[in-house]
This record gives C-alpha cells, structure tokens and sequence, in this order.
C-alpha cells in the first residue's frame, strides 16, 4: 500500500509518462536513470516490446524498491505462486534486478522479484511470439470473443473478419487482466481527449469492458476503459473507410423494364460515388423484399407505407427538381440534424439543481410521450455511474447503456445556472435517444456534438436561446 501511494505521487495524473517536477526528490535520480538503462539492455536482449509509458513506470516501481528496501521496509509475499505461471516474466525481473543489486550493494528478497513479475505483467512487456501462440481456448480469446459478440449485438458493430484489431485487442487484453487481477494502479494521460474526441468508441469500450468484468468479478476503471476505446476507434475508422459512407439504394418503378434501366443508370451516373444501386423491383414486390440493409428507395409512385427507410419520389426520367431532392437528402444525411429534433423535447432555461435531477426530468418526459420504457432513467443513470458524461465547454451528454428507443431523437434542455456534473460544471444537457441496431446514427450523434462542444462561441449561442426555433437554428 506504501510503495502505491508513492507511486500516485510520483507519476503525474495528467501525463504518466512524466514525473511530477515536485516529486523528483522521492527518489535518486541518477540511480533511476541507471535502471531505466538496465530495463532497455533487457529489453534488446530478449527482443521484446515496452511502451513509453511502462518503461518509465516500471523504472519508477524498482525505484521506490530500492528506497523502501534501503530503509528497511519489507514487503509481505504474495498469496499467488508466480514463479511457475510465469517463467518469462520471472527471467526478465531476476535479469533486471542482479543488475540492480550490484550498482546498488542492495539485496532483494524472493517477494520484491515476485512483485516486479507482477508488475511485468502489467504491462506491453510481451514476447511478439507468444501473442501468436495464443488459441481460441486461452482466456484473453475467450474474452475478446464476448466482446466480438456483446458489440454486434448491442451497438452492430461486427468486427469478427477484423484481423489487426483482434490481434491488438488480444495484445493489450492479456497485461490489462493482470493489472486488474493484482489491482495495480494505471493511469491513461489520453483519457480526457479520448472521451471528447472519440467518444462513439468510449461508449464501444465500456460494453466491452463488462465481458472482462464479468470473466473476473471486478471493476474495469474508465483509464483501462480508455485504452479499449483507442482499439475501437482505430477498427471504427477502417469500418467506415470501407463502407465509404456510399447510401445502399432500392429502386421502385412501375413503368416497365425498359424506363427502370433508364433510371438506373441516370442515378448511377449522377451519384456514383454517393449511391449503391442494389435492386431495381416493381411496387408490387416490395412487401416481400428484405429492406435489412437498404438505406434509401428511390421510387416513381408515391409509397403510403412507412417502410421505416426514406423514399424519394422521383420522375422516372428523373427531372432536374428530383435531381436536386436527392442532393439535399444526402446532404441532410451527412450535415443535417432538424430530424432529430421536435419541439415537444426542447426545454429552455430550467431551474434544476443537479445531475440526476436533470436526467430523470428528461426521461420522464420521454416516457410520458411514450418514446422509451418506463426503466428508461435507470439505463442512463447506470451508464452515467461508470464513466461521466461531461464533456467539458458546460456540455453533457447521457445516453442510455445500449440503445433501446424504436427512433433516434435528442431530449435538450439549456439551465438557469450551470450545475457540477462529476468534475466539470454543465448548463447545455443533450440526452441521445439512440434507434436499436443503428450504429451509423450513434457515430453521427457523436461527431455533430463533438463540433457543438469543441465551438465556445455555438454553447453560449444555445445556452442564452430564447425560443426553441432559436435554439434548432444554432444546432443545425
């Protein structure tokens, strides 16, 4: 508990990979840059991999080992037997700290090498080799197979066929188990950017995060949270450059074979880059066409049915005016946020007092219009308890676990006075009301807020609006 505390106070909660200048005079710096230099010496040897961040914290663990042992502090041992679990780990730590002991005259006992093992295994120090070892039956691939599993099926995010993210995944799974195990301490110096900044991911993350608490029985904290998120990030990025944002397309067209053609290729001409034209049919057969993966028909009748999918109704020799509908609709698609938005969910200048105050205000909003379950509010305060939405700029944004409502919508309200939200203060509230299975309408929630958060001058434009016409017009 000592050597943890000195730990915290040595390594900076902002950036972890430098020590705090008011904290250098804990430890012996010529002799920390000496074990520093001993580590990497290791770590060409052996032809294994170290991050930035660990070399220095684990410098900083036989650091404040050789303090403590100087001054005679012993140090309990563990319950766990690790020398034959972990013969690796267990070479690197005895190699590291004979080297140690004869620049220092210091002796350590079997305890101290049992908690460098530890701390060994808390970190990148992983043979390149042995990530290919692993099978489907080790339990780091138990795991990331109920994350594959738990994120299609709660987000729709399938990245089964993601070669390079499970074998990353599988890479940083492995030392974050053993953190988690042996409860070390960890801190992620990009936990605050990566939760403004990316934030479809963190939420990604934090569904994932339950498969390994589950497996272990214990709390995944929101700086490993942010580690998978960066995982996820990179994965959604590749996801989206393959899909190329390309609008998969059904045409209906009741006036032959001959005029279909014609329009099929009039659009793929005037869109190619924007549409997929998968099918042309006639209206007739639509009732029995699996639309799953259609996101836009374009007919020539008008269709009465709500098909919950967007038709445009065009001229079958598609008129400049159709041409020109078609265009607006992408646009709004990509840019566009009025058809999220309705009066009757827009609340301004609230006199509410805190967090939970407000956040149940707008569920039962919404479970009065009938729009989400009657549970609605303990979804969103369960998200909101393991990580806070608060994303600084007085903007919050809690959301509900998993999505749950049958249509994507945002509940807002602006406050009289800014309230503490976890550690930033708040005034402008956005409750995402997420569609089940929708992953393109939880990316596009996130990335036109993170502009509205990232604007100063937008926040206080919305804060200070006077009318709910107002307060749309900012958001747009």
């Amino acid at each position: 508990m000592k050597r943890l505390c000195l730990s915290n106070c040595l390594l900076s909660r902002d950036q972890e990979v430098i020590l705090n200048e008011g904290s250098r005079h804990l430890i012996d710096q010529k002799l920390f840059i000496k074990i520093k230099e001993v580590i990497v010496e290791k770590v060409n040897k052996y032809k294994i991999e170290i991050s930035d961040i660990s070399l220095e914290n684990l410098a900083t663990h036989v650091a404040i080992a050789c303090k403590r042992i100087e001054e005679g502090f012993v140090l309990e041992e563990l319950d766990d037997v690790l020398d034959n679990e972990y013969p690796f780990e267990k070479i690197v730590a005895e190699e590291i700290v004979k080297k140690v002991e004869e620049f220092t005259g210091l002796v350590f006992p079997d305890a101290e090498i049992e908690y460098i093992i530890v701390h060994l295994l808390g970190t990148k120090l992983l043979h390149k080799k042995r990530l290919m070892e692993y099978s489907e039956f080790d339990e780091a691939g138990t795991i990331i197979n109920s994350m594959l599993e738990r994120l299609k099926s709660e987000l729709n995010w399938d990245f089964s066929h993601d070669r390079e993210f499970i074998q990353a995944l599988t890479l940083h799974i492995r030392p974050a188990m053993n953190r988690l195990r042996y409860k070390m301490n960890i801190r992620n110096p990009l936990l605050s950017d990566i939760k403004k900044k990316y934030p479809a991911a963190f939420e990604g993350a934090i569904i994932a995060s339950k498969c390994i608490e589950e497996y272990l029985q214990t709390e995944v904290v929101e700086h490993e949270i942010a580690y998978i998120a960066l995982h996820i990030g990179v994965a959604l990025e590749r996801m989206k450059l393959e899909k190329k944002k390309i609008k998969k397309v059904l045409i209906v067209c009741a006036s032959g074979v001959g005029s279909a053609r014609l329009l099929y290729y009039r659009l793929q001409n005037l869109f190619e880059q924007e549409l997929e034209i998968l099918d042309t049919i006639s209206y007739y057969n639509l009732s029995s066409y699996d639309l799953s993966i259609i996101d836009l028909i374009i007919s020539t009748i008008p269709i009465k049915e709500d098909l919950g999918i967007p038709v445009q109704v065009v001229n079958t020799f598609l008129e400049d005016k159709d041409i020109d509908s078609i265009r607006n609709y992408l646009s709004m698609a990509q840019n566009g946020t009025s058809a999220y938005l309705h009066p009757s969910r827009i609340f301004l200048q609230q006199d509410l007092q805190d967090k939970e105050s407000t956040i149940r205000f707008l569920c039962d909003v919404l479970v009065k219009q009938k729009l989400v379950p009657e549970d609605y509010v303990n979804l969103v305060l369960e998200r909101e308890n393991i990580a806070p939405t608060s994303y600084g700029n007085l903007v919050a944004v809690p959301h509900p676990m998993v999505p749950v409502t049958k249509e994507t919508s945002w509940t807002i309200c602006t406050l009289k006075r800014p309230i503490q939200w976890h550690e930033q203060m708040v005034q402008f509230v956005c409750l995402l009301n997420i569609k089940e299975s929708n992953q393109a309408d939880l990316d596009f929630m996130f990335q036109k807020l993170i502009s509205i958060i990232e604007d100063k001058s937008v926040v206080q434009k919305i804060i200070k609006s006077k009318t709910v016409d107002e307060l749309i017009e900012f958001l747009g």
